[in-house]
């Protein structure tokens, strides 16, 4: 029954993101095309881009250069449970940015995501981004999970730079699945969030099918240049903070500033994962995860658990 539940998913090639054969340090790299533009790193870095000269001059962050001052500058559109909130937290404390919604009530604007907010229109949308003077984003995970919110999004931010942060999919479901049974204000929003973790992960494709990352990269780098995805590890920036939110900086073309929050919040478990639980999960993600890493050229070392 278990197979079933992936039996839909299958190992395709993405002919613009081709793998490459990268060292576990390296960034991984798009096969390179007539006319593409240097691809991103893992960790946000070009091949043979220098990082930021902190004695530069960067006090007109690049990216308000030919740009609409009414939509965001950058969007993290995922993973849930991945950290974006402390990349979202730290972003809000540059003073070069501005992030729409309330960081401390971390709000989301689920615009592209919620059909009630993607009724209001374009000019609802454009009223949370009114600080032209400065880098504007948001921050809402949702957005990487469906294909219409991917569209919807190309459609009306077609110049925005996307950031990605990715957690192993085993640990990113338990984790939301924690997160809904302990949060009181939250438990009862999704209907596996009383269920066992076991019966909920097999009864709910959403708590599985967010950890599906190859597919939905492949779709928003269909949408999206490669240099304009930044694609963050939520293991290496919980071991490297600093460093993560350096060349996320570096992405966005802002001046060096020290990181505000250098952890994410790790909620504490009523219990662990049952050991044969996990063991058949990874093994359901064996699959889905190469295909990942081919789309990545490079392994995730980080998540052979």
């Amino acid at each position: 029954m278990w197979q079933k539940l992936f039996s839909r998913f299958g190992r395709h090639k993405n002919p613009a993101v081709s793998g490459c054969d990268t060292s576990y340090s390296e960034p991984f790299s798009a096969k390179a095309t007539a006319g593409n533009a240097p691809t991103e790193g893992l960790a946000g870095v070009s091949r043979g881009q220098q990082p930021p000269d902190p004695a530069a001059d960067n006090s007109i962050p690049s990216l308000l250069v030919d740009r609409d001052p009414s939509l965001p500058d950058f969007v993290i559109v995922g993973a849930q449970k991945a950290g974006t909130n402390m990349l979202a937290f730290n972003l809000s404390r540059h003073p070069q940015v501005f992030m729409a919604g309330n960081m401390q009530n971390r709000r989301e604007l689920h615009f592209f995501d919620i059909e009630q907010n993607w009724q209001r229109g374009e000019a609802w949308y454009r009223d949370h981004f009114r600080h032209p003077d400065k880098l504007q984003g948001e921050k809402t995970p949702k957005y990487m999970v469906t294909a219409a919110s991917r569209k919807r999004m190309a459609l009306v931010c077609p110049r925005a730079r996307l950031i990605v942060s990715i957690r192993h999919p085993v640990d990113r479901a338990y984790s939301a699945w924690n997160f809904y049974n302990q949060n009181p204000q939250s438990r009862g929003k999704n209907p596996w969030s009383q269920l066992p973790f076991r019966e909920s992960f097999r009864t709910y494709s959403d708590l599985r099918d967010r950890g599906l990352y190859a597919d939905q990269l492949r779709h928003l780098l269909e949408l999206y240049p490669r240099e304009r995805v930044h694609i963050i590890v939520a293991e290496r920036m919980r071991a490297d903070p600093d460093g993560t939110y350096a060349r996320l900086l570096g992405f966005l073309g802002l001046q060096p500033a020290p990181i505000a929050l250098r952890s994410t919040h790790q909620r504490m478990y009523d219990e662990p994962m049952d050991p044969e639980t996990r063991r058949e999960l990874l093994e359901l993600f064996a699959v889905p995860n190469r295909d990942l890493f081919d789309l990545l050229g490079q392994n995730i070392p980080e998540w052979d658990l």
